[in-house]
């Protein structure tokens, strides 16, 4: 038969008796061809076919019993492919303004949906029909507006998933990131593109949890400015990703101040040897790619032992006196502002030791700051009730590697973390304050990474020139113009004294020779010996390298000091525009007239 007709399809119901028939729309088929083979056939279809699922056009392919060939018979439905496909779900525009609105903080279905409807209508809606019609700066052409299921189904299936990773980045392994950071060990020839140093990888078999990893990444154009400083900055943060796994960041600041990271590493732990890790990594990148041997002589960080020893480690220090470790100065006074507060009650008394404590952070040197620390002992010891709190402040911050909280323990650096601390929540912000999967903020790390590395091409240069604003010009015209000034050279070196005529008494040779056991001053004398008088270093090659003892050097690394100095070695000239006197009207020629007798007209 040369016909072929498809009958409905009924379906039985629950007590097996025929139900309501399904109803479809009749077909009948007429015989079109025969084929060899039904992959014959199939090749032949293949060659016509058309992806539609709107056409109704239909054929029927019939096997033969007896052999092996196939014939094709056509349904009685024309082809008709203009037939458009409704659109379906919430369009690409919709759904970049719904991932906008959830890094806004906009989280819920409900919350998105009211955010989507102030951006639909182009004009803001009137209270009265006479109102001026007012434009609507949130609108956003071609935007739709989803149903509560819709914004929850995407929300749920793609965007957090895209941000935060599937079941929160539990299904990446070991082996996924052993992958990802041998194809990234190439150094590439993009001073930008990021890459990894080193990683270690140790697989616990029958405890995951207490797996390690290191993993450290950075750039070229981060590593060359290693290359330009002798003191380092490190730190860990929390927080960024599920496994609690913390962030390690090492870096440097230049001479304003700003932190500039060398290299990111996520490691499984904080202890001493992934710290030593980091720094071997970064010794071990210098001298792979720019043949420089690098070994900093200043830490600065906060408390942690294990910062210190592996340092120590990575560079060969048998002991803290071969270098400078700095202790974060705001770390220290918080920590001995919660220790007052636990053991004292009477608030003035607080802020007087604290006051104190602030006035120490100010010596300029090592040798100062021990006799400030001894004097400082000696006059809270007399009061009562003080010695449990100055045991701990001796045993904490003064006999213990954390004593380098003041601002001469290394000149030219700063005395805080503070500038790396910003970096840490400059991260945060931008994993949204959301913890993300691990295989997610290594994605995002990556390009942090190369971020930093091109801030520092416009947005960021590093600078190693001292910064002479026009305030320093101006005080210093001003200290060489007024006639209480005292600028005192010390016999036989290059260190001058500066002051003010009522504290010239204060000059002491003792004190501006280094000689601070000569000295016979209380705490109280001695903090205001070094608050009064300025010892200035003077440095003959350049000037500006010079060091001064005053709290604004030691804070911002130059002070209208060097520059008076300077002036008077006559090394450099003020500019004009920071000579702030008056004109004068024009002397006379001649000889003054004497003054007139009383009650004579002149």
């Amino acid at each position: 038969n040369d016909e072929v007709e498809e009958e409905e399809d009924t379906i039985g119901n629950e007590h097996g008796s025929e139900g309501k028939s399904l109803k479809r729309k009749r077909n009948v088929y007429m015989f079109s061809q025969k084929f060899d083979s039904y992959s014959d056939s199939i090749k032949h279809l293949k060659s016509d076919f058309v992806n539609s699922t709107s056409c109704q056009a239909k054929l029927y392919i019939l096997c033969s019993d007896f052999d092996t060939s196939v014939s094709i018979y056509l349904g009685n439905f024309d082809h008709d492919h203009s037939i458009n496909k409704a659109p379906f779900g919430i369009n690409a525009l919709t759904k970049e303004l719904i991932e906008n609105l959830y890094k806004s903080n906009l989280t819920t279905a409900t919350a998105i949906r009211n955010g989507l409807r102030d951006r639909i209508n182009p004009l803001m809606p009137k209270v009265l029909d006479s109102d001026p019609d007012v434009i609507n700066k949130l609108y956003v052409p071609e935007i739709e507006i989803p149903n509560i299921r819709q914004i929850n189904n995407y929300l749920q299936q793609t965007l957090r998933s895209h941000l935060f990773g599937l079941n929160h980045g539990r299904g990446f392994t070991h082996a996924d990131l052993e992958n990802w950071a041998s194809s990234k060990l190439t150094v590439p020839d993009n001073d930008h593109t990021p890459f990894v140093i080193d990683y270690s990888i140790q697989v616990n078999d029958r405890i995951p949890s207490l797996s390690k990893l290191k993993i450290v990444i950075t750039t070229k154009k981060l590593l060359e400015i290693a290359m330009k400083t002798k003191h380092i900055c490190a730190d860990a943060t929390y927080k960024l990703m599920w496994h609690n796994l913390p962030v390690l960041i090492i870096g440097t600041t230049d001479t304003k101040k700003r932190f500039f990271p060398f290299l990111l590493s996520i490691c499984s732990n904080e202890t001493h040897e992934e710290f030593c890790f980091i720094f071997s990594s970064l010794k071990k990148g210098l001298l792979a790619i720019f043949n420089f041997e690098y070994k900093p002589d200043t830490l600065i960080a906060d408390g942690a032992e294990a910062i210190t020893n592996g340092f120590m480690e990575c560079y060969g220090y048998s002991s803290v006196n071969e270098f400078n470790r700095v202790m974060c100065w705001f770390h220290m006074k918080k920590k001995v502002e919660q220790e007052l507060k636990k053991n004292f009650g009477d608030e003035s008394l607080i802020k007087k030791i604290e006051a104190d404590v602030d006035k120490m952070h100010y010596a300029f040197d090592s040798n100062i700051f021990f006799i400030c620390v001894k004097l400082f002992m000696l006059k809270w010891k007399k009061m009562e009730g003080t010695d449990k709190f100055l045991d701990y402040f001796k045993k904490e911050w003064i006999e213990s590697t954390n004593c380098g909280w003041f601002e001469g323990k290394a000149l030219n650096c700063p005395s805080t973390n503070n500038a790396l601390e910003s970096i840490n929540g400059k991260l945060k912000l931008n994993t949204l304050r959301k913890r993300m999967a691990f295989s997610v903020f290594l994605t995002n790390a990556y390009s942090t990474v190369s971020n930093w590395s091109m801030d520092t091409v416009k947005e960021k240069i590093f600078c190693d020139e001292y910064d002479i604003s026009g305030e320093s010009w101006s005080l210093a015209y001003s200290f060489l113009t007024v006639n209480d000034r005292v600028i005192k050279k010390v016999p036989n070196s290059t260190t001058f004294l500066l002051t003010k005529k009522e504290f010239k008494d204060e000059l002491n040779m003792d004190y501006a020779k280094g000689l601070y056991s000569k000295l016979n001053n209380d705490f109280d004398q001695l903090v205001a010996l070094f608050k009064n008088v300025r010892i200035i270093k003077f440095n003959k090659d350049s000037w500006v390298c010079s060091s001064c003892t005053c709290s604004y050097y030691l804070r911002n690394y130059f002070c209208y000091h060097l520059i008076v100095v300077a002036v008077v070695k006559k090394l450099v000239e003020i500019p004009n525009k920071y000579k702030k006197c008056s004109i004068e009207p024009k002397a006379k020629r001649g000889r003054k007239a004497n003054a007139a007798k009383a009650l004579v007209r002149q």
